[in-house]
């Protein structure tokens, strides 16, 4: 009976030493280019990071690519029964190429989501004996080391071998999310930084000039619009922005509200040593107006990549906050210059005709995402001023603006692919599909019909 227990004890020892016991193992480094595929919904996620990137260095998606570097290694262990299984590990070492935005590193946050690779088992007498295929299998996995595959102990000899072919390395819409979160942080960090830079040199040459009343609310107007913008931007915190403030963002920022501060009592206290003349409320509008188109301006003169950074400066920059301060600024001027009110739902039924002069301007020009812009604006407007009203001609206009847009879309995408640039009709009509949707209470799928 002992020698029966002794037995049954040596075999359980055996069987647990043997298994999970690695009979093979390979480590290698390698590495995998990562660039735009042309061929249509191929790869989507991994091109829209390159589109991204594209943006980012202001080059086309062909022209933008980077190479990712890992380590592998597979190896062959024992399990229970009579099959051997095969363990695969990946670790990310680094990224090479096009992985720096404006002094910020992007390199780890690159690192592709999922991958998809081939097992092949080769004997040294019969050549491959097996092989499996893994997709999307997650990089995360394979970190913690991932066993896909088993096969019979029986195709397994001394001089036998496993080979790992990696077929391909992509993301999904969560890491590409990630990374286009970070390009718009690090673009609107960069973009705040130079506007910074702008509004301090505004400031100063406004705080030594005399002004008419007009003049100075256009110039508070501006300036309010640019310190709310910046302030927004300086509370930005993502995984890289601001990092170690490159470009000193933060204390900009701090002397810039401080400045805009000081402007605002001086343009009140000071600033203007002309008396109200003329239409008030039609003058003042239009100083408005100028304000915007200002903004505009700026928008069109710095690059393509920051210039969405500069339209909020006209286009997503009203807050109830900033609304109370300007009424209450008013109010002071007046006051202290012994003037009658202002009647305040006056003087925005003006400012909302400036807007719609504005909106038509720029719809004459066939600027309708520019015109759209500028009437959300008006929505907002009015939506955090309790003397503006949104009136009919505002839902309509912007309808008319919204309609333009989504149009002069369909034909960028037509003429992309009268060109054979498919890359670039794909990326308009994804657009298309999204404001079509949008403006038209269409979910994506319905409104590709109406896009197409």
């Amino acid at each position: 009976m002992r020698r029966w227990l002794l037995l049954a004890f040596l075999l359980t020892v055996c069987l647990h030493v043997t298994h999970g016991q690695s009979v093979y193992s390979i480590q290698h480094d390698a590495s995998w280019e990562m660039r735009y595929a042309d061929a249509r919904k191929t790869d989507y996620y991994t091109n829209m990071v390159l589109k991204q990137l594209g943006l980012a260095y202001l080059k086309i998606p062909e022209h933008t690519s980077f190479i990712f570097h890992y380590n592998y290694g597979a190896s062959v262990s024992f399990q229970q029964g009579n099959l051997l299984d095969i363990s695969v590990s990946l670790t990310p070492s680094f990224c090479s190429g096009d992985i720096k935005v404006r002094d910020f590193d992007l390199q780890k946050l690159l690192f592709p989501a999922l991958c998809s690779f081939r097992l092949a088992v080769i004997h040294p007498y019969k050549g491959e004996v097996f092989s499996s295929v893994h997709e999307n299998v997650r990089l995360f996995d394979l970190m913690l080391g991932y066993s896909p595959a088993s096969f019979p102990d029986s195709l397994w000899m001394a001089g036998s071998r496993v080979e790992v072919e990696f077929k391909g390395f992509h993301y999904d819409e969560e890491s590409f999310k990630r990374i286009e979160n970070e390009l718009f942080a690090i673009r609107d960090y960069d973009a705040a930084a130079t506007l910074c830079d702008t509004l301090e040199k505004k400031i100063r040459v406004a705080r030594v000039s005399l002004h008419t009343p007009q003049e100075a609310f256009g110039i508070y107007v501006f300036a309010s619009k640019s310190n709310y913008l910046l302030s927004e931007a300086a509370q930005t915190q993502t995984v890289i922005v601001p990092g170690d403030d490159p470009r000193k963002l933060l204390g900009k920022v701090s002397v810039v509200n401080y400045q805009f501060q000081d402007l605002t009592k001086f343009l009140i206290d000071e600033g203007s040593g002309h008396e109200l003349a003329g239409n008030v409320y039609l003058n003042m509008a239009s100083a408005y107006g100028k304000a915007l188109s200002d903004a505009l301006k700026l928008s069109q003169k710095v690059d393509y990549y920051s210039s969405p950074f500069y339209y909020r400066l006209y286009s997503n920059s009203t807050t109830v906050s900033q609304m109370w301060s300007a009424m209450r600024g008013i109010r002071l001027f007046t006051q202290k210059r012994g003037l009658p009110t202002l009647n305040l739902a006056l003087l925005s039924r003006r400012i909302m005709d400036e807007y719609l002069r504005l909106a038509d301007n720029l719809m004459s020009e066939a600027r309708y995402a520019e015109a759209v812009d500028m009437l959300t604006s008006a929505e907002r407007f009015c939506a955090v001023n309790p003397t503006a009203e949104r009136t009919e001609q505002l839902t309509a206009t912007l309808m008319q603006a919204r309609s333009g847009l989504t149009a002069s879309y369909i034909r960028i995408v037509q003429k992309a692919l009268d060109n054979n640039l498919p890359s670039l009709a794909d990326k308009y009509l994804a657009e298309a599909m999204q404001l079509t949707a949008k403006y038209n209470n269409l979910s994506t799928s319905d409104s590709a019909g109406f896009a197409g």
